[in-house]
Formats: structure tokens, sequence, C-alpha cells
């Protein structure tokens, strides 16, 4: 190997071949890493000397071990997201009539409002608000209390 020095500096490396510049490069990218290492030391040597406090030795978590794991686990696939509508837990269920329904009108089921509320617990209500079909082809839907005017309270 090439020692590289004060007279290394000054010599002209256009005349050297490919092997003989790689290892020039292997050889100073070495030396920059023992000074970098080198200079780390010192700083912490200095730092003891005044009183500071050094560097913390953090530890590797452990994450990313947890991760490959998981990774193998199940085939590195992510799923799809489900509504998040599917994972609440509804606490009251409140069915809302319309005032009137006209004679002749069906009932077609229920449209679903959820309102979200916290109350020193969450609390999340559902209102079946009852839709009904008339003879014309129009529905009549049960309106919504004033406590629901979206879908979280304030």
């Amino acid at each position: 190997m090439i020692p590289v020095g004060m007279a290394e500096s000054t010599r002209d490396i256009s005349v050297l071949g490919l092997e003989e510049l790689k290892a020039l490069l292997v050889q100073a990218l070495e030396e920059n890493a023992r000074l970098k290492a080198e200079n780390a030391e010192l700083r912490e040597e200095i730092a003891r000397l005044k009183g500071l406090k050094g560097r913390p030795k953090l530890r590797p978590s452990g994450m990313e071990k947890a991760a490959e794991a998981a990774g193998a686990k199940d085939g590195g696939r992510k799923g799809r997201r489900g509504a998040k509508r599917i994972k609440l837990a509804i606490d009251e269920t409140r069915i809302l009539k319309p005032d009137s329904t006209p004679e002749g009108a069906r009932f077609k089921g229920y449209e679903d409002f959820i309102v979200q509320d916290t109350v020193i617990k969450p609390w999340t209500v559902l209102y079946r608000r009852e839709r009904w079909l008339l003879p014309w082809g129009a529905f009549v839907l049960a309106p919504l209390p004033k406590e629901a005017a979206s879908h979280f309270r304030a």
C-alpha cells in the first residue's frame, strides 16, 4: 500500500494506475474514519475533564427485529384498511320516526347516522331514521334531533 502523508499530497496522482488509485482511496477513507473516531474520543475526554456529561450510551431498541419478525409472519403484505365505522362500538341506538307519513307509504328500512360524543367516556349513538317510500316514489325520512347536527358533538 502507498503511505498517505505530506509527501503523498504533493505527488501527481495522474500517473497512478487504477489499482493504485483504488488502494490510495481505501487508505484515505480508513485514515478519515480513524481520525473521526479519535476526534470523538477527544471531545468526550474534554467534556469529562470539564465536568460535563458525556454522550449517552444508547442501546439498539430492538424495533428492527420486531418489524422483521412481523414482516416474515404475514408475508410482508399490508392489508387494506376497513371502514372505521365498522370498528365503532355503538353505546346507544335511538329510532327516529317521521312526524307524519301519508296514507299508502311503505316502510323501507333505516338510514343510519352515527354521532360520536365524549361524556367522561366515549359514547356513540346510532340514530336509526325511518325511511318511508311514498306511493309517488318520493321518500319521507325521520328528522335528526338538534343535538345531532354533525357526526361529532362539541
